[in-house]
């Protein structure tokens, strides 16, 4: 062999060393970073409750986004936790996992996480009753609601205008029915808890909203002082704009006058039928566009309206069952419209909204909580800033509190009709809207409304 070939052999078994040296490396590299992180994420989770294993950067996210996630409580249990990217996040399975958390540690989950979502839907700035953190501004405006937007009297106030807008809208499927055109149920519904909602928030049918408030002009001083100069003794039910106006928080402050002027904006732009115009003051007013109200206005119109669909839904695949509710209605209210004070009186109708809201939760999955401070559970120990989500599908189809659990049954619950959906602190098992501090603060007038759509329905078609 001359030298130029030798060379050439010993210059080709130096590359081929310092491949497999570089490739040892790396694969070195690979494997201690792989056993570093799985000995930080074991160390981790020791104090954790069960749960899948999460991958490097975007944790359990590929598995809340598979088509496998519903067997998971099967694995796991009631408490389960997930990774979402680098975010700690506890899931509920069952009633008695929620019952724990909720009786033992509400206040600790008491707060909202800052999410993009929530960031868009309030201008940034959070000043909205559902994705509020927890804290003082949240606790003034919940007492506010508690006490004067949705209290008793103002609720029992609101009765002849949903009784007034339900039948307006029973005279106009009848009408529809006689001439023979097909029915969306699920328009109607809609526009029924639209106008209930708006007429509470502005004495304002949905229609008429688009005319209201577009001036760029509007003075909030102008109107807090239509509001002050407001005859006690008129019979007019002030709005709730009226009520926010003339209403100080805890420390004796009043609400500042861009959240006033948010209220007004979203009073032209509650629906699809805003015009351009109320679209342009939008742009100009992000800040002050998405308020407080906006909220409660969210809340109230889709989800009742989707109830109700279900509801009727079910009855129409059960006839056994809405023949006997339609025996009920005729022997307690008999010759006339069905009324909300008939609603006592009516438990087998209750018992199918309650059915309704356990297998068809207008939200599957709660909203989400947040930790602000360590807890522990069951013995498992949770960081600050842990995400909290009920899983309320799960929860009211649990095997070990209802037999037969995805089976439409209403007499479960007038075998057991204590069990009271606005509790929120004592039946966790049946939690439509929610339990705890943030439970819906609109749940009372949410089932009042679902029920008396549900019973005029029924009362009035076949």
């Amino acid at each position: 062999m001359d030298l130029k070939n030798s060379q050439s052999c010993t210059e080709w078994v130096q590359r081929q060393i310092g491949v497999q040296l570089t490739w040892a490396i790396l694969v070195t590299a690979v494997a201690t970073i792989v056993v570093l992180y799985v000995a930080v994420v074991y160390q981790r989770r020791k104090k954790l409750p069960p749960g899948p294993w999460p991958w490097p950067i975007v944790g359990n996210l590929p598995v809340v986004f598979g088509s496998q996630k519903h067997k998971l409580a099967h694995k796991y249990g009631g408490l389960m936790y997930l990774q979402l990217s680098q975010k700690p996040c506890l899931v509920v399975w069952t009633a008695a996992a929620a019952k724990e958390i909720f009786r033992k540690h509400d206040a600790t989950f008491a707060s909202r996480p800052s999410m993009l979502i929530f960031y868009i839907l309030t201008g940034g700035r959070y000043r909205n009753l559902g994705f509020a953190p927890y804290g003082p501004f949240w606790r003034r405006f919940r007492r506010i609601a508690n006490t004067q937007l949705f209290s008793p009297a103002v609720h029992a106030s609101h009765e002849p205008i949903r009784e007034r807008e339900i039948h307006s809208m029973l005279r106009v499927l009848l009408e529809d029915s006689y001439k023979g055109k097909p029915i969306n149920i699920k328009s109607w519904l809609t526009s029924v808890t639209a106008n209930n909602m708006t007429m509470m928030l502005t004495n304002k049918r949905i229609f008429e909203i688009a005319t209201m408030f577009l001036g760029k002009n509007f003075q909030v001083d102008e109107h807090r002082k239509r509001a002050k100069e407001m005859d006690p003794n008129d019979t007019e039910m002030p709005d709730d704009i009226d009520v926010l106006l003339n209403t100080s928080l805890d420390d004796g402050d009043w609400l500042a006058d861009r959240d006033i002027a948010s209220l007004v904006v979203v009073r032209a732009s509650l629906s699809h039928l805003m015009s351009q115009k109320s679209i342009e003051l939008l742009n100009q007013n992000q800040e002050v566009a998405l308020d407080i109200l906006q909220g409660l206005m969210n809340a109230g119109t889709d989800t009742s309206a989707n109830t109700v669909e279900w509801g009727m839904a079910e009855l129409m695949a059960n006839p056994e069952i809405r023949k006997q509710a339609q025996a009920e209605l005729d022997a307690v209210v008999q010759d006339r419209l069905v009324k909300e004070s008939d609603i006592p009186n009516l438990p087998f109708l209750q018992a199918i909204v309650k059915e309704t809201y356990r297998m068809h939760p207008s939200v599957p999955l709660s909203q989400r909580h947040e930790s602000h401070q360590p807890c522990v559970i069951s013995g498992w120990e949770f960081p600050a800033l842990t995400e909290l989500i009920l899983n309320l599908y799960a929860i009211h189809r649990d095997p070990s509190v209802y037999e037969n659990p995805d089976k439409f049954d209403p007499s479960r619950f007038t075998r057991n009709p204590k069990v009271d959906p606005l509790a929120g602190n004592d039946f966790y098992e049946l939690i439509p809207f929610g339990a705890g501090r943030r439970m819906c603060a609109g749940h009372h007038l949410g089932n009042v409304t679902v029920t008396s759509m549900l019973a005029n329905l029924l009362q009035c078609f076949e």
